[in-house]
């Protein structure tokens, strides 16, 4: 079976999370979403992603290509609320989640 994932956020963080769909196997990736066109249409063709994959609205690209999860790759200031099927979170403190409050 393949993931099917979308990524939000397309800037250095978004980029190293869509080479990395590109290069393993049992994922796929399914949109990119970026709030600035211009990043998204440098993106696009720098990753081989193609245009009809590249949203600038989180809404239009979930309606448009069903991912199966999500990959934020924003700025925490930047992410908002997102409800998706599947959850999956980076561990971005490397403490498996110790430092997180219950």
């Amino acid at each position: 079976m393949t993931l099917r994932l979308g990524v939000v956020g397309v800037g250095r963080r978004g980029h190293d999370w869509i080479r990395t769909i590109h290069q393993t196997a049992g994922f796929e990736l399914a949109a990119c979403v970026d709030a600035d066109p211009a990043a998204l249409r440098h993106a696009g063709p720098a990753l081989s992603v193609p245009s009809d994959r590249c949203h600038t609205s989180l809404e239009v690209a979930l309606d448009t290509t069903q991912p199966d999860a999500l990959i934020v790759a924003t700025p925490l200031a930047a992410a908002g609320m997102v409800a998706v099927n599947k959850l999956y979170v980076e561990d971005v403190l490397g403490d498996g989640g110790k430092s997180r409050s219950t």
